[in-house]
């Protein structure tokens, strides 16, 4: 089993982990509108460049325009150049309620607005979509487009859109109801700890636990506690790990490669769980016990 936080980057490390089921779990409830709307992208679409049609809103491309063999980077510079009508959203955007309300999730009026909201930024930025923060700042964050085609250092593409393997991996859990968004605090009393009732009761264990920086925001008492105590409670073995990302905030880790700001490291949790004082720092956390990670892992 996968569990995890955040947007569209666990696509990827669901694919790379190969988990049978997934769960997705984020304080916000605009991150489970969000995982709708790729639900019924990947549900939707019949190729890479068909969800990605959906997601942006652009005009339906040629059935025959892709292989395997493309490159993400074709697909991207294909759409980019496809215009943004209110024709093409108002097609694409009822194709993804359509394929939602197919499934039966209550979505009231709110959720349908804000589904409509999230769905309109991707189709008027597309693969140039980029994060910001909400207070200014002057750093660059990546687009989109930019985090899809990433390569290892030694230039594989192993993300869920550049790898069709992935993509068709990610889509047939998509398609079976495998990957649950699900809304609350991970230091929390109810999403956690209620999930982790529910997988001992089926007999699964978590093999990865994606977790991003979510733990710079844990490390003060009591969340800390509670925290250690919802990761004690679900079920896994000497193989279970941590999925951390750290970010360089004024201090290096010493994993970092040249140019990058943050630092994806890997955690046994039983050696999380053999620690009982909290953490001093998210450096001490991010360097603790860490397993060496290949920088160009086999899928």
């Amino acid at each position: 089993m996968y569990v995890g936080v955040g947007p569209e980057q666990n696509f990827s490390y669901i694919a790379l982990t190969r988990a049978s089921d997934a769960y997705i779990l984020d304080l916000r409830r605009g991150n489970l509108l969000l995982q709708l709307l790729y639900k019924a992208a990947f549900e939707r679409a019949h190729s890479r460049l068909q969800f990605l049609q959906l997601l942006f809103a652009r005009a339906a491309p040629e059935p025959e325009a892709e292989t395997d063999t493309v490159p993400l980077e074709t697909l991207l510079a294909k759409l980019d150049i496809e215009p943004l009508t209110d024709t093409s959203f108002t097609t694409a955007h009822g194709l993804l309620l359509e394929r939602l309300d197919a499934v039966g999730l209550p979505l009231d009026a709110r959720d349908r607005s804000e589904l409509a909201a999230l769905h309109r930024r991707f189709a008027a930025h597309g693969s140039r979509l980029r994060f910001t923060l909400k207070h200014g700042g002057a750093r660059a964050y990546p687009t989109l487009g930019e985090l899809a085609i990433a390569t290892t250092p030694g230039g594989r593409a192993l993300g869920f859109l550049a790898d069709p393997v992935a993509f068709r991996f990610v889509q047939s859990l998509q398609r079976a109801n495998r990957i649950v968004p699900l809304v609350g605090n991970f230091a929390g009393d109810l999403a956690l700890p209620g999930l982790a009732r529910k997988l001992t009761d089926e007999g699964q264990i978590v093999g990865a636990l994606y977790v991003s920086n979510v733990e710079q925001y844990l490390l003060a008492t009591p969340s800390w506690k509670r925290w250690r105590r919802n990761v004690a409670s679900l079920p896994t073995d000497p193989s279970s790990v941590f999925v951390r990302a750290y970010l360089d905030q004024g201090q290096r880790h010493p994993q970092q490669l040249p140019g990058h700001r943050t630092t994806t490291t890997l955690q046994p949790v039983a050696a999380f769980l053999a620690r009982t004082r909290p953490y001093p720092s998210m450096l001490s956390l991010a360097t603790d016990a860490t397993v060496p990670m290949a920088h160009d892992p086999e899928p």
